[in-house]
């Protein structure tokens, strides 16, 4: 039976996906840059995008297209990073967040502090409004819900991956994530 040419399917996504996606997959990294080559060598990755919101957090980051799905690598930049906390205890790096991109925010929010979830982050600049949910009250990482005006389509906009994401898709080697298994 012949298999399916997955890079064909990625580089027509569906029109729009409706309820809670998997957009993205944060790593955390002792330093940035030599796990950003080795990522980009070993998966064919296109250039990396900085996005200049981390930076009050202490970070640093590259965000890199991985189909039409985001890989994304942060670093500490200064001494008083929380980000150091979770190196302490993953002194390699380790899974970090895991993104997910939703309908609407307001029903997501109300949903978990209706769970009593603790929500570390939750702001809007421009389109784009996102939610983070402590890790404790998570389970294994991080996780965060995002929601951009007018990204409904796999192809939309999308701020945390730059202006022009698009044009860095590769998929010599890659066209998304299939999931995340968080232990």
């Amino acid at each position: 039976m012949p298999m399916p040419d997955m890079a064909a399917q990625a580089a027509a996504p569906p029109a729009v996906l409706t309820g809670p996606r998997l957009r993205q997959i944060c790593l955390a990294a002792p330093a940035l840059l030599p796990a950003v080559a080795q990522l980009q060598q070993l998966f064919g990755l296109g250039a990396a995008y900085a996005d200049p919101h981390v930076a009050k957090y202490g970070l640093d980051n590259a965000v890199l297209a991985v189909g039409h799905q985001f890989l994304e690598l942060v670093a500490p930049v200064r001494d008083d990073a929380p980000l150091h906390r979770f190196l302490a205890r993953h002194p390699a790096g380790a899974g970090y967040i895991v993104i997910l991109d939703n309908d609407t925010i307001d029903i997501r929010r109300r949903h978990l502090q209706g769970l009593g979830a603790r929500l570390i982050t939750d702001l809007s600049h421009d389109s784009f409004h996102t939610l983070q949910v402590h890790p404790r009250d998570a389970g294994a990482c991080m996780l965060e819900f995002d929601h951009t005006d007018g990204g409904e389509a796999l192809d939309g906009p999308y701020p945390p991956a730059g202006p022009q994401w698009q044009q860095q898709i590769r998929l010599d080697r890659v066209s998304g994530f299939a999931g995340v298994v968080l232990r």
